[in-house]
């Protein structure tokens, strides 16, 4: 079988590096630094679905898994042994013993804490009209465990999914030795996941058409925790596969990423990836990354940092948006960043010099950076020069004035129709630029998720409204909600007055 790698973290062995030895890691642990989360949607709670089919009329093939009543002797057919059926009683044991294809497969996980590591679908596919979904027995909440990451470490994931049109669902994984999930198989997809304090990562999609939604990612890529290892992983991500190539077409959606020791979320030596309407908050150098891809969307997602998050005095920036390559194939071009919403960190968003190529950013809200470190910003570039790239139709609030609006202007990208709180730098400014504080509403809170887009949303006396221009593709805002055809709002969010 072929092993995932990561270009950022390598997981070698479940050990702590030795300037951090003193270090223990009990059963139930949780950081004192920040509190856990609960996941977007409640495990197990009201979810007996499986996609389309519902538990109770489920037409297609039936198996379970219990550690309670279960046994390997069995045939899996039972969610109880009733003298003819009854359920297997391993994870690992399940995913040998269907076979997909023929008709759609549902094995049911009833409740119990998994200490292994499984392998689902290798040479065992479904089909987009049989699908295999890997789930919660309806009610219960099966907990996958890494026993403090020594189980699926090396090349591995505590949910490792080879097959095509597999989908798990409605599970927490925490402490395991590599990734919570590692999705290899095209179509194949994570939904309500919650995976937290594991050792490289959170979630990986490394093939095409992955889908990764409604999960919770908190704590993971524990090998950098305080900054100790120098390279790290991510809380999800969509990204090449060593063995596999380059991955495409996939999406992150309705997730929530906070407090990992590595990127937030990110697509990396990809093409055509979405990240679309997530909340990203307070993780190490960079909530959301793309690197090294082509044609990908960035679109209606929050990213913001809190001061004094866990993880901040032991990183040289925090970067709400993040845009650079890493020397992989490909390089970066013909991206879209559009309809986000930042608050907080060292910058806003930075783009690197070749990664402006063709790359639109349009109609966000950039707010509101730390004045932390020396190269701060709201905007930062790097010079050089690029070709065809837009900034336009975005606000950007700076209230600290010690804090730099933009830096290191790039040639060859073309800059209109934002508003700026103050004059900007010399070579930013363009046609149709407003100049002024934009009087968002700053309804609510900025802690740690309570923060909303209503604390960002245009009041009345906004001077941006129908400020904008035209951006062909972009008809709508960071809510869904239309925008004036002919005079758009500046920024992520159109006046509702």
């Amino acid at each position: 079988m072929a092993l995932f790698s990561c270009k950022r973290h390598v997981r070698v062995k479940p050990k702590w590096p030795d300037s951090v030895t003193s270090i223990t890691i009990p059963v139930g642990f949780i950081s004192a630094r920040f509190s856990q989360p609960t996941p977007i949607i409640s495990i197990g709670a009201g979810r007996p679905d499986i996609g389309a089919y519902e538990y109770q009329s489920f037409s297609g093939q039936k198996y379970y898994v219990s550690q309670t009543y279960g046994n390997n002797a069995y045939d899996g057919k039972a969610p109880y042994y009733d003298g003819a059926h009854g359920p297997w009683q391993t994870l690992q044991y399940a995913a040998a013993h269907y076979t997909a294809g023929s008709y759609p497969i549902a094995v049911y996980i009833r409740s119990g804490t998994y200490q292994e590591q499984s392998t689902w679908g290798y040479l065992n596919h479904g089909t987009a009209a049989n699908p295999v979904v890997i789930t919660n027995y309806p009610g219960e909440s099966p907990i996958i465990d890494g026993n403090n990451y020594t189980i699926g470490g090396g090349g591995s994931g505590m949910f490792h999914i080879y097959g095509q049109y597999h989908t798990v669902r409605n599970f927490e994984i925490r402490r395991g030795g590599n990734l919570a999930v590692i999705l290899v198989g095209d179509y194949a997809s994570a939904d309500n996941i919650y995976a937290h304090h594991n050792y490289g990562g959170g979630i990986g999609g490394f093939a095409d058409y992955n889908v990764i939604e409604n999960c919770t990612a908190y704590y993971n890529a524990v090998s950098n925790e305080y900054g100790v290892a120098g390279s790290w992983g991510w809380g999800i991500s969509l990204c090449r596969h060593g063995d596999f190539g380059n991955t495409g077409h996939g999406t992150v959606r309705n997730c929530l990423s906070l407090g990992n020791w590595g990127e937030g979320i990110s697509t990396f030596e990809s093409y055509y990836n979405t990240i679309e309407d997530n909340i990203i908050c307070n993780n190490y150098t960079v909530n959301l990354y793309l690197s090294d891809t082509q044609y990908a969307t960035a679109q209606r997602n929050l990213s913001y940092y809190t001061p004094g998050n866990q993880s901040q005095q032991y990183c040289t920036s925090q970067n709400c948006i993040g845009l650079g390559d890493e020397g992989h194939t490909p390089q970066s071009s013909d991206n879209i960043v559009r309809n986000n919403i930042t608050w907080g960190g060292d910058r806003s968003i930075y783009v690197g010099t070749t990664n402006w190529n063709g790359t639109l950013v349009a109609f966000n809200t950039f707010t509101q950076v730390f004045d932390r470190i020396v190269e701060s910003a709201n905007l930062m570039c790097y010079g050089g020069a690029a070709t065809g790239g837009r900034f336009c139709n975005n606000v950007i609030w700076q209230d600290d004035t010690d804090v730099q609006l933009a830096r290191s202007v790039t040639s060859g990208v073309t800059f209109d129709h934002n508003n700026w709180h103050r004059t900007p730098p010399v070579g930013f400014g363009g046609t149709g630029d407003i100049i002024g504080a934009p009087l968002l509403a700053k309804s609510g809170s900025t802690v740690p998720r309570a923060l909303t887009y209503a604390y960002f949303e245009p009041t009345a006396s906004s001077p941006f409204l129908a400020g904008g221009t035209p951006v062909t593709g972009i008809d709508d805002d960071n809510q869904g909600r239309d925008r004036n055809d002919s005079t758009p709002d500046i920024g992520a969010l159109e006046y509702q007055g």
